[in-house]
């Protein structure tokens, strides 16, 4: 990796090598250090005071210990330093039977570099138990949510030079002057001509995902870019009105609210991030009402959940999926119950299933 690209390369030269870590966002898990012995490969828990770098071939040049003795004695004192002939260690990390059912995600957490490489596409999402342990679509919760009906949704961008060659080291005025459109915005004609900022979802460029069941779908979006916040809306191509949906969960945590918690104060719990609706139908069975929405500012490494049914209008595309003339879905009492200790918390569940995204 240039030194160019590396943003505290003067605070610390290693950077320069690319070593890379792995850390886990969420998951309530323990700190846990290595255990095993050269030669074999170390095995980490989710550690972050952990350096792994290239073996670069046994380059001597390129070995952390000769690069800058003084760095490597630095961060020595701090970090467990992985320098093998695989260029690996292995991570063991046991999810406890108490961890919350929901959508977390894995990114490098190799301070003063972790940006770089997020924004080169090291990171992705962990799905953690089964959406029927804690969403149903009645109250009585004798009709689960199906989990083949949740979409996990990975937001991501990359600025891409005339040449080819990413920018890793992001310019928030790359497009300066060039409104977005379709998944992609030109570079500045005078600072990055010819280069295009790219924005995706799951690695496609504007893509048309169809929604054909009639009693709707989970859509979980992670935003895991390194700095772009994302505005996100579900328009009608018809009316171009933002279409109403419900918000289940944030960052993991699933949405609920005591009973007579006002719109105000929700909006305020909320702090901003989301745009309060009304969810087109006038809810009698539950004894809590569900929270819609028409719009989610998401920051970069942020986490949603929200249900989504087949506009009837016979559409395929994401402007056209729409909640708002079905009946919302409930989150389990059992899910309720806990939450209203923890304001808005979520359901433990046991012997979680682990479901995790390669890195795209």
């Amino acid at each position: 990796m240039a030194p160019s690209t590396v943003e505290r390369i003067h605070d610390d030269p290693l950077l320069a090598l690319n070593p890379t870590d792995l850390h886990t966002h969420g998951l309530v898990v323990p700190a846990s250090p290595n255990t095993t012995a050269p030669p074999t490969l170390p095995v980490y828990g989710d550690f972050v005071l952990t350096a792994i770098f290239n073996y670069n071939g046994g380059d001597p040049a390129k070995n952390p210990a000769e690069y800058d003795r003084s760095a490597y004695n630095q961060l020595h004192a701090h970090y467990d330093v992985v320098y093998n002939s695989l260029s690996a260690a292995d991570y063991d990390i046991h999810i406890p039977t108490y961890q919350p059912t929901g959508a977390y995600w894995i990114h490098p957490h190799m301070h003063g570099i972790s940006g770089v490489q997020i924004t080169a596409g090291m990171s992705g999402i962990i799905s953690i138990g089964n959406i029927a342990s804690y969403l149903c679509y009645n109250e009585s919760c004798n009709h689960p949510v199906l989990e083949s009906s949740v979409r996990h949704l990975i937001l991501k961008d990359m600025q891409v030079l005339a040449s080819g060659a990413p920018q890793l080291q992001q310019d928030p005025t790359f497009c300066s002057g060039s409104p977005p459109g379709n998944g992609v915005c030109a570079g500045n004609r005078k600072v990055y001509p010819g280069g295009r900022w790219f924005f995706t979802l799951n690695g496609q460029q504007y893509p048309t995902i169809p929604v054909a069941k009639t009693e709707g779908e989970v859509w979980r979006f992670t935003n895991s870019a390194a700095s772009a916040t994302y505005n996100l809306q579900l328009v009608d191509d018809a009316t171009t009105k933002p279409i109403a949906f419900q918000l289940i969960a944030v960052d993991g945590v699933a949405v609920r609210f005591p009973e007579g918690t006002s719109a105000g104060q929700v909006q305020a719990a909320l702090r901003g991030r989301f745009r309060i609706a009304d969810c087109g139908k006038a809810i009698t069975t539950y004894a809590l009402k569900p929270i819609c929405v028409s719009e989610i500012v998401m920051m970069p490494i942020r986490r949603s959940s929200k249900p989504l049914e087949l506009a009837k209008t016979g559409g395929s595309t994401i402007s056209l999926a729409r909640l708002a003339d079905t009946t919302p879905i409930a989150i389990s009492k059992a899910a309720r119950a806990i939450s209203e200790f923890l304001l808005n918390g979520l359901i433990c569940v046991a012997a979680p299933t682990v479901i995790a995204t390669p890195w795209l």
